[in-house]
């Protein structure tokens, strides 16, 4: 039988918790996910120990108070992969309502030439795909960011 380490279930119920309040209180929250793109063109995308530890997604998360989105993106980016991003671009904002909280995200395109790492405990795996070769469990939100990014911005401001 597989065990759960301790950290990943410590993120597992505090992702429940989170949803939970979400549901509930129904807050606006501001959020940020960041597209990176290494130098062969393939998209740096992770999977997340809680949650949809499944699908993989863009990096990312909330931003601080006081922070600038942009720069909650490249922290996220920093923290979950451990890559750095350069040549940074806001691709749009969006408002994702499908957890009951009212969240602000802005997505942005990003260049980097680092290797990727996962960190271990909130991140599972972080790697390169190509375009044309995305995995199968890429989330949907995924799939329509590029579809966004190729036709120069969000068709539609939802999530």
């Amino acid at each position: 039988m597989h065990s759960i380490k301790p950290i990943h279930l410590a993120y597992r119920i505090a992702q429940q918790l989170r949803l939970a309040y979400w549901h509930i209180a129904k807050p606006a929250l501001y959020g940020a996910k960041i597209m990176a793109f290494n130098d062969a063109g393939e998209l740096l995308l992770i999977r997340h120990s809680y949650g949809k530890s499944h699908l993989y997604m863009l990096p990312g998360g909330g931003v601080h108070r006081g922070e600038d989105p942009e720069n909650a993106a490249v922290r996220e980016l920093r923290e979950e992969t451990g890559c750095t991003a350069h040549d940074v671009k806001l691709l749009g904002e969006y408002l994702d309502t499908s957890r009951g909280a009212q969240n602000h995200v802005h997505v942005y395109t990003a260049r980097t030439q680092d290797t990727p790492k996962a960190d271990g405990r909130e991140i599972l795996e972080a790697r390169y795909f190509a375009l044309d070769a995305l995995p199968a469990r890429t989330s949907q939100s995924v799939r329509r960011r590029l579809a966004d990014m190729q036709c120069g911005g969000p068709e539609t401001p939802n999530w």
